[in-house]
């Protein structure tokens, strides 16, 4: 196999080049919102950030699971990969804007106050639909570096981009220019470079010679898309709940905490593609790359909880008093939970490659559907900590929910790792049978 593309060093490498990304995300994402909050009032920024959660959101459910798809298939695509990109992107730039039209009619009118703000939207979700899709068709294509690559200079062009337009657009609408339109400059660059077959990016060979037919990859969809749905509600659902119950100078001050939040959940979830991607284009590497996948997401997600609990609180001082102290119990909180995810983390992750997710879906379906009643019956009370309890009290009973279920998996993975041609034959047969919906062994 070449070099560092299956092997645990090309894993780490790819894990740690989205880990740096995101850093460089991070604090250039700080300096933006500091940049924000210096030019406008607590009012725009709370409705600048539930526009763009929201967008992201939806664009990112509208994706339909395809980024896990491309994740797990694209390496071994052959020449259906290019045509399976292209029309992924079609169907999932379609239904963001169904998706975001949707969302129009049910969005407080103080948030989309006018039918151009609401057709925005529209072309807004759309944009950050497909960015976050080609994240994973470039792993999949096991070029994760370029995405990293692709991440950092959009934080640095988003920041540029608010810098020079201040003057020129008011209110909330100049963060959303500035955050969209370099995303929408990379999400046409790319298209070309698919749609030509740029070598250095589309190696559109099979590994194994096991094409996969875009009829596949349609019919697997059905199985992933759960965990895509269930995911994405959360993010989408929290503001809205907190904008409800709290009014929008509080979802102001949450709605910067909160993208750094998402950012963080994304951090980990994202060092998770490179382990399916590389699996999947390599089987026989299972048994041993799910204990470098276990210290990576352990070591990245002590990392970002620290960040979380203990830089974000200080970072958002920068803005104001107020963002730092409504917030601060809140990120400690969420910091724990990062913690407490783990074992789910590392659950899903082999859930996928093994295709055994019906398990995965119902436990990420109530994370979600707890952390969203905790806030909404909590908020009234207890402030915004009350999004920090939700999010700590589901996460751990998730890792309870699924120990004995990783721990099975764990243990056929070290059965495997003592005869590599079993693991091979394992992951070739499952790829070979119509996935199923099942719980995970």
């Amino acid at each position: 196999m070449p070099p560092g593309r299956g092997d645990g060093g090309g894993l780490l490498a790819d894990s740690s080049a989205l880990v740096l990304a995101a850093a460089v995300n991070g604090a250039v994402g700080v300096v933006f919102w500091v940049v924000a909050a210096q030019l406008l009032n607590v009012a725009d920024i709370g409705r600048a950030t539930t526009v763009l959660i929201a967008a992201t959101t939806l664009g990112t459910l509208s994706n339909l699971s395809l980024g896990l798809l491309f994740e797990r298939h694209l390496a071994t695509a052959g020449r259906w990969g290019r045509a399976a990109i292209l029309r992924g992107q079609a169907i999932a730039a379609t239904l963001a804007v169904l998706l975001a039209g949707a969302y129009t009619f049910i969005a407080p009118d103080l948030l989309l106050p006018t039918p151009a703000t609401g057709l925005g939207f529209l072309v807004v979700t759309a944009i950050l639909g497909a960015f976050a899709l080609q994240d994973s068709v470039l792993i999949g294509l096991l070029r994760a570096r370029w995405t990293a690559l692709k991440n950092i200079i959009h934080a640095v062009a988003k920041l540029v981009l608010l810098v020079v337009l201040a003057p020129l657009i008011d209110g909330a609408t100049v963060v959303v220019v500035a955050w969209v339109a370099p995303a929408a400059v990379a999400v046409a660059a790319i298209l070309v470079a698919v749609a030509v077959r740029h070598r250095t990016l589309v190696p559109l060979t099979a590994v194994h010679g096991n094409s996969v037919r875009p009829q596949r990859l349609v019919s697997e969809s059905i199985s992933l898309l759960g965990i895509v749905a269930a995911s994405a509600v959360l993010p989408l659902a929290i503001p809205l709940v907190v904008l409800q119950r709290q009014g929008l100078v509080s979802a102001g001050h949450f709605g910067v905490a909160w993208t750094l939040v998402t950012a963080a959940v994304l951090v980990v979830t994202m060092v998770g593609a490179p382990f399916v991607a590389r699996v999947a284009a390599n089987p026989e590497l299972l048994p041993g790359l799910w204990r470098r996948q276990l210290m990576i997401v352990t070591g990245v997600s002590v990392i970002v909880a620290t960040v979380v609990g203990i830089g974000a609180p200080v970072i958002l001082s920068g803005l104001g008093g107020e963002y730092s102290r409504s917030t601060r119990l809140m990120l400690i909180l969420v910091a724990v939970s990062l913690l407490a995810a783990v074992p789910e983390r590392i659950f899903v992750a082999i859930a996928r490659v093994r295709r055994r997710l019906g398990y995965a879906v119902a436990v990420q379906v109530g994370i979600s559907t707890g952390v969203i009643v905790i806030s909404w019956l909590g908020l009234p009370h207890y402030g915004l900590p009350a999004v920090g309890f939700g999010l700590l009290i589901c996460e751990s009973l998730a890792a309870c929910i699924v120990a004995v279920p990783l721990w099975r998996q764990v243990r056929a993975a070290e059965s495997a790792s003592k005869d590599p041609g079993t693991t091979r034959r394992r992951v070739a047969t499952t790829a070979a049978t119509p996935p199923q919906l099942g719980v995970a062994e």
